[in-house]
């Protein structure tokens, strides 16, 4: 930015070599451009984080003192600070709120043809726009998952490929460019259960897939706490692992009401088939009934959800209950008419 406007002054202070790079930059925001409008854009900043299998996401040592610096000069003066990232991650204590979370829903059309620039050089060099524009549209458009995709096609010849998916237990068709819709679910069976399970299991622990096939009852994103039922007799913490969880990709993450909610991507799990379905049905019915049924009403979609989980789980007397709020509201619309 200095040099673009040829300012002088602000390149002295850059290249002045008796301060350490981020004094410098401290120094240049802080002070002589400290009403300038000026925006700082760190983007895939998940590449300078650690992701564990516990909780969220932590600072690399690079990243911790950059943000040590920008954070507390973005807040007070006039320059501010853009952070792009597939994985939530924790600030130090000092430093909680100066970030403010703005979750983003699918990649639109612009950004998935940035993710093939930037990678047309490198791993993607063997895949051209079109194959690329093909496979973002099968995965959702989903940041995390085409992050994962561009490592797994990495640049690899068609031989390589077949290796990696041998190593996952398929057998590749001929590699064609665009891509038939069969290898396009192998590629992204390979890309979750290859990479992402694994994962899992390595850094959250064995009973991370056995909750994930469970969390899948529910349709819907819903809150952590509408999980708590599904870790019977598992080695699973929800406060430490559903963001981990998320950050490795398995959970799908959103906001509703000013709270973190979640859900199984149906890419990682087409449908729900956990063994003794019944008893996660009716941990998901329980939890549908007491977060609809409110002191002073109710909310026909939650009532409508635990009903269904209520009839699938066998339990009479949610189902019941649910069956006789909805045919009181329906007589009451029908008698208003």
């Amino acid at each position: 930015e200095a040099v673009r406007l040829g300012d002088d002054a602000a390149e002295r202070m850059l290249d002045d070599t008796s301060r350490k790079p981020l004094q410098r930059i401290e120094r240049l925001l802080r002070h002589y451009w400290r009403e300038r409008r000026v925006a700082i854009v760190l983007d895939d900043f998940e590449q300078n984080l650690e992701i564990p299998g516990v909780g969220e996401a932590r600072l690399g040592p690079l990243a911790a003192a950059v943000l040590e610096v920008l954070l507390p000069v973005c807040r007070d003066e006039q320059p501010k600070l853009l952070v792009t990232s597939t994985a939530r991650f924790a600030l130090p204590a000092h430093l909680g709120g100066a970030l403010v979370d703005l979750p983003l829903g699918a990649l639109d059309g612009a950004s998935m043809r940035k993710l093939w620039v930037r990678g047309r050089s490198a791993e993607l060099s063997g895949v051209g726009p079109g194959a690329w524009s093909t496979l973002c549209e099968r995965f959702g458009r989903n940041a995390r998952i085409l992050d994962w995709v561009r490592q797994l096609l990495g640049g690899k010849t068609p031989e390589e490929v077949r290796k990696v998916m041998a190593d996952a237990g398929k057998a590749l068709p001929v590699w064609k460019e665009p891509l038939d819709e069969a290898k396009q679910d192998e590629v992204v069976a390979v890309c979750l259960r290859h990479m992402a399970f694994e994962d899992a299991a390595r850094k959250v622990g064995p009973d991370a897939m056995a909750f994930i096939d469970r969390a899948r009852v529910y349709e819907v994103p819903v809150p952590v706490d509408a999980f708590a039922g599904l870790t019977d007799g598992l080695a699973l913490s929800l406060d430490q692992h559903v963001p981990a969880l998320a950050n490795l990709g398995l959970l799908e993450m959103g906001s509703e009401g000013g709270r973190a909610v979640y859900r199984v991507s149906p890419l990682v799990k087409p449908a729900f088939d956990a063994a003794d379905g019944e008893t996660w049905h009716g941990v998901a019915a329980e939890y549908w009934w007491k977060a609809a049924v409110q002191e002073g009403g109710w909310s026909a979609p939650g009532v409508l959800q635990a009903w269904a989980h209520a009839l699938a789980a066998k339990r009479q007397d949610i189902a019941d209950q649910a069956a006789d709020l909805v045919g009181a509201q329906r007589a009451q619309l029908v008698g208003g008419q």
